[in-house]
């Protein structure tokens, strides 16, 4: 039974992104990295190879990262942006 409500506890249907505070630092952080890569986007194929690998994740719900807050078609496009998880390759 305990069993159960660990699996119960670890859904990733109750997953929440994190605080507001911490989305704007996440946000924050990435944006100082892409500016200093020179605002460098990822090729076609590489954007496409990233939403992939979120497609899988659990922490992905729609177009949001659960993990870090941010909305994925965006952040998937920049070079600079990584993954939390380390599920991206490098670029």
């Amino acid at each position: 039974m305990a069993g159960l409500a660990k699996k119960a506890h670890d859904d990733s249907s109750t997953k929440q992104p994190p605080p507001v505070s911490q989305q704007a630092w996440n946000l924050a952080r990435a944006l100082a990295d892409f500016v200093s890569d020179g605002c460098k986007l990822v090729t076609e194929e590489q954007y496409r190879a990233r939403l992939q690998t979120c497609d899988t994740c659990e922490y992905r719900r729609a177009n949001r990262c659960l993990k870090c807050g941010c909305r994925l078609r965006i952040k998937a496009r920049g070079r600079a942006f990584k993954c939390p998880m380390g599920k991206w390759p490098k670029p």
